[in-house]
């Protein structure tokens, strides 16, 4: 009877104890953690501060028109340069000029390096050019990618994995150019690069809005990126 009593007084202090270590948790400010601003940072001397310099330098050799060069053809207008080498003259065409986008306001708002602000302010004129040539808000520098969108609307959809209507990942690249399109208004501040988003987004959702949710799986079966 003892041993009862004692393994029940016991059980009761324990869980006293255990709420008190409880209540105490919960009593705990909690500090929430803040993401610093690009230009609260700033690299001073090391391999780090040479990295970053020389990736500066890589950014101002690279040339917008070259990479621009798939969306002005698509829109139906004559490329000021040559594409890129690589991705940018096979299927993939388009993706790179979202990250070139995304690096150059990031660095923008790092250093206020008003070169990278020029280039970028450059480069989303001339993505507005090519959507308003295109007249609908579609935006893209996949080969042919007005006529497997307008497939894939119809509800003709297939895909091997990488390919969607023969188009290789079209889908994917066009999240890259949602992305520094974004970064773009984000990071410097670009009411233009929002605009054209959000007119890429509508014809987006114009795009896929007719089609079943059997058919928008088919869709997904090519890799998509972030476009979820």
């Amino acid at each position: 009877m003892n041993i009862k009593k004692y393994f029940c007084g016991g059980l009761v202090l324990c869980l006293f104890l255990s709420c008190q270590q409880v209540a105490r948790q919960v009593d705990t400010p909690v500090l929430s953690t803040k993401p610093f601003k690009m230009n609260e940072v700033v690299i001073t001397k090391g391999p780090f501060k040479h990295a970053e310099e020389k990736e500066a330098a890589y950014l101002l050799e690279l040339e917008p028109d070259r990479f621009l060069s798939g969306f002005r053809s698509e829109a139906g207008l004559v490329p000021k340069a040559p594409k890129y080498e690589g991705w940018e003259s096979l299927g993939v065409a388009g993706q790179t000029l979202g990250h070139y986008m995304s690096a150059c306001a990031m660095y923008y708002a790092t250093s206020g390096d008003e070169r990278f602000l020029q280039k970028l302010e450059y480069t989303i004129n001339e993505l507005d050019s090519c959507q308003q040539a295109n007249g609908n808000g579609y935006l893209a520098a996949t080969p042919g990618g007005k006529k497997i969108f307008a497939e894939v609307s119809a509800g003709n959809i297939y895909s091997q994995g990488f390919d969607l209507n023969g188009g290789w990942v079209p889908l994917y690249v066009m999240h890259k150019v949602l992305a520094g399109l974004i970064d773009a208004y984000q990071y410097a501040r670009s009411e233009q690069a929002l605009r054209i988003a959000e007119k890429l987004a509508d014809w987006m959702y114009g795009t896929f809005y007719p089609l079943t949710e059997d058919q928008m799986q088919k869709v997904l079966a090519c890799e998509f990126g972030g476009d979820e």
